[in-house]
């Protein structure tokens, strides 16, 4: 049984629709009658959020939707002010102990390594 997965021909990205074929092959007539306005079939069970069709020549190629990638940005930026956030509540009680005159040497160092993550979060915001 053969599968068709159809794709939107102005910019090869696959709609989800799929037609299954039945014991014979389908006919022309009958793939041309369900296949959707303005879209063509593939043959194959196409993913449609990894994969596309590339329009010029006709190969199914790996894609990444806008929407994905956008998600992933959004959790990436979530995950580093929620980080930033956790530093800032530790920075509090390194901060009582410099106005009490009582940060050791590790408690510097510490400081200084908080410090320097919050730089790199806070580029990595201005890099995106």
């Amino acid at each position: 049984m053969k599968t068709y997965s159809a794709y939107r021909l102005a910019d090869g990205i696959f709609t989800g629709k799929k037609l299954l074929g039945g014991i014979t092959a389908p006919t022309p007539e009958f793939l041309a009658r369900n296949t959707p306005k303005d879209c063509a079939l593939i043959e194959g069970d196409h993913d449609r959020l990894t994969k596309r069709v590339d329009v010029e020549t006709g190969t199914v190629v790996d894609y990444v939707s806008p929407l994905v990638e956008q998600r992933r940005r959004d959790n990436e930026q979530r995950k580093a002010r929620a980080e930033l956030d956790d530093i800032d509540r530790r920075l509090v009680r390194y901060l009582a102990d410099i106005a009490a005159g009582e940060l050791d040497d590790e408690g510097e160092r510490r400081l200084r390594e908080m410090r320097a993550r919050k730089r790199e979060l806070r580029e990595s915001f201005n890099a995106q």
